[in-house]
């Protein structure tokens, strides 16, 4: 009997000695979050929603941070999640529900394919997205179509992923009209011409997931991933390299093959080039200076001239092009966040433009 109560307390103790370091690993999680996370710390100091308070511009940063993305075999979201400010529906797109099929001869899907600005990071809503704001100009008309608008962009996306994301799953959607907004990941990402095997710390992180769908405290999760990142994560990325030719060879040569695609499959497609910070001729703010300042390795004018030559082949095989590195020049005021995030007044901003450069190409389908 003595043997069995002496198992029985040292099983209990075990469980509180792990209860024990969770609950300090979430405590230390809380704290190194709410002092060296940059979203909690650089959102409130950007200026970029003065009318919120410092708890909603957090509120943004943890919905966030929140939602489940699986890196394998390219990023993807957990379905069905729903946090105040960011909605992922059934099919791991963000935004609201819409059937795979279409539910009449008069819906008009279009898709909207990019990285995280696509995505809307930092972003107040769904409807605060590039692609929500598209969704309401488009509202706003009086058209045979019923319109619907689809956000597919996802966090670290680039043409290597995003073509592969058109081939294998939005097809199945029957899309009428693909809207990509590209640029920087492509530069700023590894050269990638091929998929190749998840490695075992790839594995890892993928599985590692699972953590985060039972365990809701975020603090937990986000503690260790910055660990992880700390610990395997070191890959230096440099947006000035001797592979700039061959990515943005690359890209174009990913999207000829999409807007064939779309010949043959009958969708439309349009290829813009995303504007980011320094290209173009808007007067910076304060906050924006000091992240130029802050990026010195970075120069994104010289690497943006060869995107832009691409730009213009691809108009002879796409539908439309728009190079948008222009759409900010008249503004004065905070636009940017980082180099290429901005808040919703940027994304208000790139979604007329796009508005305005895919408008006829749906009323000449209505034709």
């Amino acid at each position: 009997m003595s043997v069995q109560i002496s198992y029985k307390r040292q099983v209990v103790l075990g469980l509180m000695f792990l209860l024990v370091i969770l609950a300090g690993i979430e405590i230390i999680g809380r704290v190194v979050l709410d002092q060296l996370d940059s979203c909690n710390q650089s959102l409130p100091m950007s200026g970029l929603y003065e009318h919120l308070s410092v708890s909603q511009l957090k509120k943004i940063c943890q919905d966030y941070q929140s939602i489940i993305q699986y890196p394998i075999p390219f990023v993807h979201y957990e379905p069905n999640q729903k946090t105040d400010t960011v909605t992922i529906n059934s099919h791991g797109f963000r935004g609201e529900e819409f059937e795979e099929e279409k539910t009449n001869d008069s819906e008009y899907r279009i898709f909207m394919v990019g990285g995280s600005v696509m995505y809307g990071v930092y972003a107040t809503s769904d409807d605060t997205t590039i692609p929500g704001y598209l969704q309401q100009f488009y509202n706003e008309l009086t058209v045979d179509y019923d319109i619907h608008v689809i956000n597919a962009g996802a966090n670290t996306h680039e043409s290597f992923a995003e073509t592969n994301l058109v081939k294998n799953k939005i097809l199945d959607f029957e899309p009428d009209l693909i809207i990509v907004l590209d640029g920087y990941n492509d530069l700023y990402s590894p050269v990638k011409r091929e998929y190749h095997e998840p490695t075992a710390l790839d594995q890892i992180e993928q599985y590692s997931l699972v953590i985060r769908k039972h365990y809701k405290t975020i603090q937990f999760y986000e503690f260790l991933e910055r660990v992880w990142i700390k610990q395997f994560d070191n890959e230096q990325k440099n947006l000035n390299d001797d592979t700039i030719e061959e990515k943005t060879f690359l890209w174009k040569s990913r999207w000829e093959e999409i807007c064939e695609l779309g010949e043959k499959e009958n969708f439309k497609v349009i290829i813009t080039l995303q504007p980011i910070l320094g290209v173009g001729n808007k007067v910076l703010t304060d906050w924006e200076l000091r992240n130029v300042k802050e990026l010195p390795d970075q120069n994104p004018i010289s690497t943006y001239l060869p995107m832009q030559d691409q730009l213009k082949d691809l108009e002879k095989k796409c539908t439309a092009t728009a190079d948008l590195t222009d759409v900010f020049d008249d503004e004065t005021g905070l636009i940017y966040f980082d180099y290429a995030h901005m808040g919703d007044k940027g994304n208000g901003i790139i979604a007329q433009k796009i508005f305005n450069v895919s408008s006829p190409y749906i009323f000449d389908s209505q034709g």
